[in-house]
């Protein structure tokens, strides 16, 4: 007897549309576990941002509105459901301010990393010329638009207030990696210009002019900064004498800078900001500068 030929064929077909149908169920199982994998990654990153921002609002609030003083704060760790959370503050008011310090500190800052290039005093002639808004150059060698000019067309004097530290390094003759030797002990958050005495770190005291000799002095007086009673600048003026005209016995900070760090499982990330007080009753504080650094 003879067979239909078209059996074959059939059978064919059906085994074709089979195989694919395999693919497309492969391939919409991937893409599905693929889904789920990316969801779950946007979840962690959703729980990591969230502790990142509360203790951004846990270091405002000690700060702003408890009106602790940044070391209080500083060390802090906070354990969570979700994670883990690490607080660090200094207080801006510690640190020399590019926009706000006199020749004699600039000079000094320059000086305590050897002075590399310029004298002291061309390096705060430099500064203050860059900083301020008129076009005449400054004594001890300072530099002007002309001047920025003569030495190739990569860098200008901005004629106005700098904006962060990191601008350091557009002034003549200035190094990136200058600046970041220096960057520990700068800030451009603390416009008045006088360092608060009590928050300032050991390296920020001994670059003030006299600071090395009133060290211990400045230490003891730290040591009393909880003691009651006024004339602390009268004290202090007594104890460093000269010195004492580039510190302050202030001890609320207006700016402090807050980094903060969240541990989640074996991810690690960093968020630096610098909070400042707000002077608006509707508000503690502003965020500003911020820097988030990558997962680990």
């Amino acid at each position: 007897m003879k067979r239909d030929g078209r059996g074959g064929f059939i059978l064919v077909s059906t085994l074709t549309a089979l195989l694919v149908l395999a693919g497309l169920v492969a391939a919409v199982t991937y893409l599905t576990r693929t889904a789920v994998v990316g969801a779950a990654a946007a979840r962690e990153n959703l729980v990591i941002d969230a502790l990142l921002q509360s203790g951004v609002e846990l270091a405002g609030y000690e700060l702003f509105s408890l009106r602790q003083p940044p070391h209080v704060v500083n060390g802090q760790r906070i354990r969570l459901n979700d994670g883990a959370i690490t607080l660090f503050a200094t207080s801006e008011a510690g640190k020399i301010d590019l926009n706000g310090a006199p020749p004699e500190l600039l000079a000094a800052l320059w000086e305590s990393i050897g002075a590399p290039g310029m004298r002291p005093e061309t390096f705060a002639a430099r500064v203050i010329d860059y900083r301020d808004a008129d076009d005449e150059v400054s004594d001890n060698g300072g530099a002007e638009l002309p001047q920025y000019a003569a030495a190739g067309p990569l860098k200008r004097p901005a004629n106005a207030p700098f904006e962060t530290v990191d601008e350091l390094q557009n002034v003549l003759e200035v190094t990136v990696d200058q600046v970041r030797r220096l960057a520990p002990l700068l800030t451009v958050h603390n416009p008045g210009g006088k360092i608060a005495a009590l928050e300032a770190s050991p390296m920020v005291l001994r670059v003030i002019p006299g600071g090395a000799r009133a060290f211990e002095a400045l230490q003891a007086l730290r040591a009393r900064q909880q003691a009651p009673g006024d004339g602390g600048e009268d004290e202090m003026q007594r104890l460093l004498g000269d010195a004492a005209k580039f510190v302050t016995t202030e001890t609320e900070s207006k700016a402090v800078a807050v980094r903060v760090e969240v541990e989640r499982g074996d991810a690690r990330r960093t968020l630096d900001v610098i909070l400042t007080a707000s002077r608006a009753p509707e508000a503690l504080y502003f965020v500003t500068d911020r820097i988030a650094r990558p997962t680990q």
